[in-house]
């Protein structure tokens, strides 16, 4: 019984954020960093956590570019989709290129999502890290604004419709064996 004991520490101890937890934007960041910190291209993780920051759900995302990531999180849009007991979302990003801060579309996207979330309950932060391992939380640096983002249908557009057909576009490139070129019309985070 004792070496189970001590096997079940030295899971833990070595195991993913599922039975770690991320309580706040630095767990969230150095777990993602592990997975996508030292990639040449951008790569998304959504962590969807409850109040003691058990994750429920992760997602991750990635066209493959080296500057630029089109995400939705369809989960705040369609609450059907959230686990039970979601209280926190960490949309965790890389900036392949060592910026460590997070951009100005970064953070116009941010409030967005933030604002979208915060109407359901939900707290989301955005973070962007760097291959040093620096990061950047929205929610640290004081740049959402609750109730202060409005959600027009401009930005309806911006950050829903227009990377959901990025995205497709892209799928039916691949699929197709063709590269159609949507990066110069759209922008990614």
């Amino acid at each position: 019984m004792r070496s189970l004991g001590v096997l079940l520490a030295i899971f833990l101890a070595a195991c993913p954020a599922w039975a770690q937890g991320i309580g706040d934007a630095d767990g969230a960041a150095a777990t993602a960093w592990d997975e996508i910190g030292q990639l040449d291209y951008e790569v998304g993780i959504v962590y969807f956590v409850d109040g003691e920051g058990r994750l429920l759900k992760t997602a991750r995302v990635s066209q493959g570019m080296a500057r630029g990531l089109y995400y939705v999180p369809w989960e705040l849009v369609w609450t059907k989709l959230l686990p039970p007991d979601v209280e926190r979302v960490f949309l965790v990003h890389n900036h392949p290129g060592g910026n460590w801060r997070l951009s100005q579309e970064d953070i116009e996207l941010g409030r967005f999502w933030a604002e979208w979330a915060q109407r359901r309950g939900i707290t989301f932060d955005l973070i962007a890290v760097a291959p040093s391992g620096r990061y950047t939380s929205l929610r640290e640096e004081g740049l959402i604004l609750p109730g202060e983002v409005e959600l027009s249908p401009f930005d309806l557009y911006l950050y829903l419709l227009e990377p959901s057909l990025a995205m497709i576009v892209e799928g039916l490139s691949s699929v197709l064996g063709a590269r159609l070129d949507v990066h110069s019309t759209l922008f990614p985070i």
